[in-house]
């Protein structure tokens, strides 16, 4: 299994230091420069919304503070517990969810809550699972035109209409997430006037969906990619795959299915999107949907 780094491990401290300019607090690290890590733990007896942040002795409560304390590119890093909070990320950040899979969770309890809604570009999610209450909308959704979205090694479940959306954006990427226990997996949508647009998914898992595990029948994406794929056959979707909006282009490769027909009872892709070495109860199935 590929382990995804990010920068921050990648490349050195920059630069050596003991605080973080401007800051009250006499620690604080910048992952790159001008990048400043922000520390989330409702755990810790010194945490408090009214703290900067920035110290990992004097966290904050809530990732909706630490979103609206940090500035675009910096880090947030989310000590592992249960947030009960709807988060607006409205700027270029990387959120990691430490403790490993699983170990931080987005739960809104309120009716219809969602669990975080995405309006800014380059935006990185790691570690993370987020949720949408029985009745919302979705669990997660990426706003009209902003571009550049990555999950990895997210879960994502929970409302009974789209687990995740994504609206008019270019470069996406889901690697190594889950999908599950909702209406539609991911639901990709026509933005006002961006076509949705080099959209991946890999190495991710599809189960206990009831409508489609990707859905795009009225979108007319185009490359996208969904290779390396699980698509469980517990529950019986109406799709498991419906991508066969005019115009959609893109490649289904290497996936397994839980059921042993790729009729298009069940898979749906349009002309423009290639279906390449699939497999089923059925064995390897090269040939198209029909």
């Amino acid at each position: 299994m590929e382990v995804f780094i990010p920068n921050y491990v990648m490349r050195p401290i920059y630069p050596p230091m003991h605080g973080v300019p401007g800051s009250s607090q006499r620690k604080g690290v910048r992952a790159q420069s001008g990048a400043t890590i922000f520390y989330v733990d409702p755990g810790n007896l010194k945490s408090s919304d009214n703290n900067k942040g920035w110290d990992a002795e004097w966290p904050l409560v809530t990732i909706q503070q630490a979103v609206d304390n940090a500035s675009a590119e910096d880090y947030i890093f989310i000590s592992p517990g249960t947030y009960n909070e709807t988060v607006e990320v409205d700027k270029s950040l990387t959120i990691v969810g430490l403790g490993g899979s699983s170990a931080v969770i987005i739960n809104p309890l309120t009716a219809a809550a969602e669990g975080m809604q995405v309006s800014a570009d380059d935006v990185t999610l790691i570690n993370m699972s987020i949720f949408g209450e029985g009745t919302a909308t979705y669990a997660l959704a990426v706003a009209d035109t902003y571009n550049r979205f990555s999950a990895h090694n997210c879960e994502f479940a929970g409302p009974t209409g789209n687990v995740v959306q994504i609206t008019g954006n270019v470069n996406v990427w889901f690697d190594e997430c889950s999908f599950g226990g909702g209406g539609n997996g991911l639901e990709i949508i026509d933005g006002a006037a961006i076509v949705p647009d080099a959209i991946i998914v890999e190495h991710c898992f599809f189960s206990k969906l009831t409508a489609a595990h990707i859905e795009g029948a009225a979108t007319t994406a185009t490359r996208v990619i969904v290779k390396d794929c699980v698509f469980d056959g517990s529950t019986v979707p109406t799709k498991f795959i419906n991508l066969d909006g005019v115009g959609t282009t893109g490649i289904i490769t290497n996936c397994s299915f839980g059921y042993a027909t790729n009729a298009t009872a069940v898979q749906d892709i349009a002309v423009g999107v290639f279906w390449v070495a699939n497999r089923s109860e059925a064995g390897v199935s090269a040939a198209r949907p029909a």
